[in-house]
C-alpha cells in the first residue's frame, strides 16, 4: 500500500434502522436489570449456541485437493490429517476460526492499530501509538519482500481456510461477542489476509522486547536518586550463585563463530561499559513519564513486560531419565487470558512426511497464525523462553523546524499520514514522523511533547530551546524472516536443521531448547541482536544527534551461544543470563532476569540425579509446580530472630518458625511472609522512588524534587501521589529486588533502612527496625484483608486469579462479564518461583501472570507426553471446552497428549471431514 495511507478498514453495515437500534438497546437494558436469570440466560445461551461450531459429520471446503480429517478429543483439541501441506494449513485456518475467531479478529485490529473500528473513540490513542510503531506496515513489507515462496503459499492457504469459515456468516453466527458488539456499533467482519498472521509476530516481539521499561525507569529515578543509589537498585547479575544457561564453549575469535567445546578466557567480554549519564533530569523525566503512561495503556499481546515475567524450559538427557531418552519441559509465563493465548492442535500428513506433505507436528499454536510455535514433530521437540536481549533503544532527538539535528546537520523527517476510523465517530488523521533512529513516540502523548527548560545534558548537547523528542530504535521494525523460521522448525529433523531454522527467528529473541529421538539435547540463542559503541550500553536513552551513539551492527548469528550434548546432561533456561559476560565478547543485555527460577530448577535436577538418581515425567511435572520462595531463604531467618513485643505481631511471627518457604495455596505462613516482603519493599524502597514509578493512590510527604540536602521541616515537604498502574508499579518484588535486598542487607545501617516517624510509628534507622515495622504493618494489613483469626489465613485467599475475556469481559456490561469471565481461583506459587504465578508487590497480591501452559515431552514415546492449557480449546462461552482444562491446571495436573495415529483415533470424541 502507499506509504502515506493507512490500511483499509472493515466494512460497515449501512442503513440499519433506528428501530432495530432501539430494540437492541431495550434488550440490553432488560437483560442487565432483570432479576434472576430468566430472560438474560435465555439470550445468552441461545446466542452462544448459534456460534458453536460443527465438529461432526462433513463440510465442504473449497480448494482442498483431498478430504481432510479433523479429530477432536474430549477437550476439543483438534488433530488434522491431510494429504498436502497446503491442505493442512487451509484446514488449520478453518478450524482455528471455528473456535477462536473473535480472538483472532481483535488481535489483527490491535496489530494494525484499528481497535477504534471495533470499540470506538476510547481506543484512538492506542491506535495512534500502534500506527506510529507500524507493525502492520512492517509485516506487509516482510510478506512482500522477505518471506520464502512456500511460507507465503501456506499463509495464503491458512487465510483461505479462515475466510471460507466466515463466508455467509453474520457476526452473531461467529461469536457471542459480536452479538454484544452489535448493541453499540455497526462493525462487520472483513476477510482475513496473510499479513494479518505475520503481524502477530510483531505483537509478540513488543511484549517480549527486553529492557525498554528498565531504560525508562532508570531515567525517571534520577529525579529522586543519585547514580550510586540507582546502581544499588540494579545490581550486577549474580553469576556466582545463579548459573547462566550456557556453561560450556566460547566464541572462536578467528572465525567469529561459537564453539561449544572451546574454552573461554576470562575477560573476553567486549561489552560496552560507558554510560550516557547526562541525558537525565526534569524535562527528560516528563517525557519518559508520558511514554511510560502510553506503554501502560497499550494492550498486552502476551502479558506485562518487566523483569519478573518470564518462562521456564529445561531438557534432561537420557542418561538422567527413567526412560533412557530425553524429557523436555516448558511453561511460558504470560498474561492470564480467556481464552488462553495458546491453542493446542496437531498437523499430520496422512501416510507420513513426504515432499508433497512435509509436516507431522503437534503442540501449541497461536490462533491466527499457521504452524506450531512450541511442541514436537516426529523427530524433535523444542521449547521457548524469552531471551531478553536488548533490542530496543530510546534516542533523544533535537527538533529543528521540520527536521532533526544529526551530526551538526538538520535532516528532514520521513512522514506519513494515517487515518484512524472510529466506530460511531468521525475519522481522525495523525502524522507519523520518523528519524534515522526510528519513529517519534513522543508525538503520541501531550506529556511526551512537553520539554522542560532544566534538563541537564552533556555540555556538547545542542540548544534545548525547542526541546527534545523521543524516538524508538527496535529490531522488529525492520522486515525479517521469523515467519519462515516457524515452518522450518516445524519440519526440522536434527540439530543442524534446527539451528538453521533458528537463525531466521530474528524477533522476538527466544531461548530455544531442543531434544531429538536420537537422544541428543541442545540449546540455541537466536535473534537479531544489535552491537553498540563503547559510549552506549543501552541502559539509558542516548543522544540521537550524535552518530557515535548509533548501533554499530548486529551479532553474527553463528556467534550466538549454543550448547549441544553438554557433559552435565541437562540444560535449564528460565530467563537468566545466557552466558557469563566475562566469557563472551558481545553484550546481549545489561538487564537479565536474576535467575531465581533457573537456579531452583538447576538445584532440583542436581538433587534428583545425585548418586545416580533418575528423573521421570512425573518428576518434571512436580518441578513445574515447585513453589519455593528464594527470598524466603534470605529474609525469613532474619524475621524469626527479631524480638517482637506486640503479642498479635508475635503470634504472626510464629507462623514463620519452621516454615520451609513453600507457597502452597492453603499456607498461612506464605500469606504472612509475602505481606511482610511487600511492606519491606514499600518502606525501604517504594516510598523513596519518584511518583512516576509508584503505584496510583500511594501518597506520601516528600521533599520537593528540586530540593538538595535533608528537609527536616515538615512544612517544606510536599504531598506526592504515585502514577503507575498496579501491574507496572515499582518495586514489583521480582528477583531483581531479591538481589537488591540480599546485597543491601549486608549493611544493617544502610540509608535504605531509614524511614521517617509517623503518627503511629517511630523512625527506623536499621534493618532490624525496618523489618519489625514491616512485620507489624503486614499483621494489620492481613487482619483487614483476611480477618483477625490467623487460622483462617491462607495464601490462596490473597493470591487469586480471575480469567477475563480481554475485551468485553473486561469493560463490557456486567451481564456480559458474568457470561464471559471465570474465577476467582485460589493459587499457590508466587513471584519468581518455578510455579510462577506472578504478582506485583507494589500493586497487590492478585495474580497478573501465570504459566500459560505446561508440557512435558517424552522423546522415548511421544504418546506418553503430557500437556495442559490455562483454559480450553474453545473461545465460545458455554462450550464444554471453554475452561475445561482450568481446574486441572490449578491443581498442577497434566493431560495425555496423543500423537500417533492409533493414539489419536483412540482418543477421538468428534470426527469432522472437510471435503473438497
Amino acid at each position: 500500500m502507499p506509504a502515506n495511507t493507512t490500511a483499509t478498514s472493515g466494512g460497515r453495515k449501512a442503513g440499519r434502522k433506528k428501530g432495530r437500534r432501539l430494540r437492541l438497546f431495550v434488550l440490553a437494558l432488560v437483560v442487565a436489570i432483570v432479576a434472576g436469570i430468566g430472560f438474560g440466560a435465555w439470550w445468552s445461551i441461545s446466542t452462544v449456541r448459534a456460534s458453536l461450531p460443527q465438529t461432526k459429520g462433513s463440510l465442504t471446503l473449497d480448494g482442498l485437493s483431498a478430504p481432510v480429517d479433523v479429530r477432536r478429543d474430549a477437550q476439543g483439541i483438534p488433530q488434522i490429517y491431510a494429504d498436502t501441506s497446503e491442505d493442512l494449513f487451509r484446514a488449520q485456518g478453518y478450524v482455528q476460526a471455528q473456535d477462536r475467531f473473535w480472538e483472532m479478529d481483535v488481535r489483527r485490529h490491535m496489530t494494525s492499530g484499528r481497535l477504534s473500528e471495533m470499540f470506538g473513540e476510547g481506543q484512538v490513542d492506542t491506535d495512534a501509538f500502534l500506527r506510529t510503531l507500524g507493525w502492520h506496515r512492517t509485516a506487509q513489507e516482510e510478506y512482500d519482500t522477505k518471506l520464502a515462496p512456500d511460507t507465503k503459499k501456506y499463509l495464503q492457504a491458512y487465510a483461505d481456510g479462515v475466510n471460507q469459515y466466515l463466508e455467509g456468516k453474520s457476526g452473531e453466527d461467529v461469536s457471542v461477542e459480536y452479538a454484544a458488539l452489535g448493541f453499540t456499533t455497526d462493525y462487520e467482519i472483513e476477510k482475513w489476509t496473510p499479513v494479518d498472521s505475520v503481524a502477530w509476530l510483531k505483537a509478540m516481539a513488543w511484549d517480549l522486547r527486553g529492557n525498554m521499561q528498565d531504560e525508562i525507569d532508570r531515567s525517571l529515578m534520577y529525579s529522586r536518586l543519585g547514580p550510586k543509589e540507582i546502581a544499588e537498585l540494579y545490581p550486577d547479575y549474580p553469576y556466582g550463585t545463579h548459573k547462566p544457561i550456557v556453561q560450556e564453549g566460547a566464541v572462536d575469535t578467528a572465525t567469529n563463530t561459537y564453539n561449544p567445546k572451546a574454552t573461554a578466557t576470562q575477560g573476553q567480554s567486549g561489552a560496552a561499559n560507558g554510560l550516557n549519564t547526562g541525558a537525565t533530569g526534569a524535562a527528560l523525566n516528563t517525557q519518559l513519564s508520558g511514554l511510560s503512561k502510553v506503554l501502560e495503556n497499550m494492550p498486552d499481546a502476551v502479558g506485562p513486560n518487566g523483569n519478573g515475567i518470564g518462562s521456564n524450559s529445561w531438557v534432561v538427557s537420557g542418561k538422567h531419565t527413567t526412560t533412557g531418552m530425553p524429557l523436555l519441559a516448558n511453561d511460558p509465563h504470560l498474561a492470564p487470558m480467556l481464552p488462553s493465548l495458546w491453542y493446542q492442535m496437531g498437523l499430520h500428513c496422512r501416510g507420513g512426511v513426504s515432499e508433497k506433505c512435509q509436516y507431522d507436528v503437534s503442540g501449541y499454536t497461536f490462533s491466527g497464525m499457521p504452524g506450531v510455535i512450541i511442541g514436537h514433530n516426529q523427530q524433535i521437540a523444542w521449547g521457548m523462553t524469552n531471551l531478553g536481549a536488548d533490542v530496543t533503544d530510546l534516542y533523544l532527538e533535537k527538533i529543528q523546524g521540520d527536521g532533526y539535528l544529526y551530526d551538526g546537520k538538520v535532516l528532514p523527517f520521513t512522514t506519513r499520514t494515517e487515518t484512524i476510523k472510529i466506530a460511531g465517530g468521525e475519522p481522525k488523521k495523525i502524522t507519523v514522523r520518523t528519524t534515522n533512529n526510528g519513529p517519534l513516540l513522543s508525538d503520541r502523548s501531550d506529556e511526551l511533547g512537553k520539554v522542560g527548560e532544566e534538563a541537564p545534558v552533556a555540555s556538547s548537547a545542542p540548544d534545548r530551546s525547542d526541546g527534545y523528542a523521543v524516538a524508538l530504535k527496535w529490531t522488529a521494525l525492520d522486515a525479517g524472516k521469523s515467519m519462515d523460521a516457524v515452518f522450518l522448525i516445524n519440519r526440522a529433523t536434527d540439530f543442524k536443521e534446527f539451528q538453521a531454522a533458528a537463525a531466521k527467528f530474528e524477533v522476538p529473541s527466544q531461548n530455544l531448547i531442543y531434544a531429538d529421538k536420537q537422544g541428543n539435547i541442545g540449546y540455541q540463542a537466536p535473534g537479531k541482536i544489535p552491537t553498540r559503541s563503547a559510549k552506549h550500553d543501552g541502559t539509558l536513552p542516548a543522544p540521537g544527534w550524535d552518530s557515535s551513539y548509533n548501533w554499530t551492527g548486529y551479532i553474527n548469528p553463528k556467534a550466538l551461544p549454543y550448547e549441544y550434548k553438554p557433559e552435565r546432561g541437562y540444560i535449564v533456561t528460565a530467563n537468566q543470563a545466557v552466558i557469563d559476560e566475562d566469557k563472551y565478547p558481545y553484550d546481549l543485555t545489561k538487564d537479565w532476569g536474576y535467575g531465581a527460577r533457573s537456579q531452583r530448577i538447576n538445584d532440583l535436577i542436581k538433587d534428583k540425579i545425585k548418586g545416580g538418581g533418575k528423573i521421570s515425567t512425573e518428576d518434571m511435572r512436580t518441578m513445574q509446580m515447585d513453589s519455593s520462595s528464594e527470598i524466603a531463604n534470605t529474609l525469613n531467618h532474619m524475621l524469626t530472630k527479631l524480638d517482637i513485643k506486640d503479642p498479635d505481631v508475635r503470634a504472626a511471627q510464629k507462623l514463620l518458625e519452621g516454615w520451609n518457604g513453600t507457597q502452597d495455596a492453603d499456607s498461612a505462613a506464605a500469606a504472612y511472609f509475602n505481606a511482610v516482603w511487600r511492606n519491606v519493599l514499600k518502606l525501604a524502597f517504594g516510598n523513596k522512588l519518584p511518583k512516576e514509578l509508584r503505584v496510583k493512590g500511594s501518597c506520601i510527604s516528600v521533599p520537593p524534587a528540586d530540593k538538595t540536602g535533608p528537609v527536616d521541616n515538615p512544612d517544606e515537604r510536599v504531598r506526592e501521589c504515585g502514577q503507575r498502574d498496579p501491574d507496572a508499579a515499582q518495586p514489583d518484588g521480582g528477583d531483581r529486588w531479591f538481589e537488591v535486598f540480599r546485597q543491601l542487607s549486608k549493611d544493617k545501617d544502610s540509608e535504605w533502612w531509614h524511614t521517617p516517624a509517623t503518627r503511629t510509628d517511630e523512625e527506623t534507622t536499621t534493618l532490624d527496625g525496618l523489618l519489625a515495622r514491616a512485620m507489624e504493618d503486614a499483621r494489620w494489613e492481613l487482619t483487614a484483608k483476611l480477618g483477625k483469626d490467623m487460622d483462617t489465613w491462607s495464601w490462596g485467599r490473597l493470591h487469586t486469579l480471575e480469567l477475563k475475556n480481554q475485551t468485553i469481559g473486561t469493560e463490557g456490561p456486567g451481564f456480559m462479564q458474568w457470561l464471559l469471565n471465570r474465577g476467582p481461583y485460589k493459587l499457590g506459587g508466587g513471584e519468581a518461583a518455578v510455579d510462577a504465578t506472578g504478582w506485583n508487590a507494589a500493586g497487590g497480591y492478585e495474580v497478573i501472570w501465570v504459566p500459560s501452559m505446561r508440557m512435558v515431552v517424552n522423546l522415548q514415546d511421544f504418546d506418553k507426553s503430557k500437556w495442559i492449557n490455562l483454559t480450553g480449546a474453545s473461545g465460545h462461552a458455554y462450550s464444554p471446552n471453554y475452561t475445561d482444562q482450568t481446574d486441572k491446571w490449578v491443581k498442577g495436573e497434566l493431560l495425555d497428549w496423543s500423537f500417533t495415529k492409533d493414539a489419536v483415533e483412540e482418543s477421538t470424541e468428534n470426527h469432522l471431514v472437510l471435503k473438497p
